[in-house]
């Protein structure tokens, strides 16, 4: 299995649990991590698509906004283009988490004060 299918699989587990266990609330995946056609990838960057936004957002009551990078449970690192816009949104109040596994993002989720 491949890095990319098995960080696939991770994601599909935690969206699909997600979406079953707190169903009024929303997840949705930021699609900027495929190889695209050039001309494509223009036109994308120039609609406001941003290297390095994590995978996933999850929308909560009252504002409440958690981004969730899923990464495989063994050898996956985080891109220097990840880490320098997180740390910006981080900056700007925002919750982002790194998550090996769907184990580890599932945690990140049932341990928020929001849910």
């Amino acid at each position: 299995m491949s890095q990319s299918e098995s960080e696939h699989l991770e994601q599909v587990t935690f969206v699909n649990w997600f979406r079953d266990n707190y169903p009024d609330f929303i997840i949705f995946a930021i699609a900027n991590g495929e190889f695209r056609h050039i001309k494509v990838a223009e036109r994308l960057k120039a609609e406001g698509v941003l290297s390095g936004v994590p995978d996933l957002c999850c929308l909560f009551p009252n504002s409440k906004t958690v981004w969730i990078e899923m990464k495989k449970t063994k050898g996956s690192r985080t891109s220097p283009e990840q880490k320098e816009l997180h740390e910006k949104m981080i900056n700007l109040g925002h919750k982002v988490h790194i998550c090996k596994g769907y184990e580890e993002a599932i945690k990140v989720i049932d341990n928020l004060s929001i849910v």
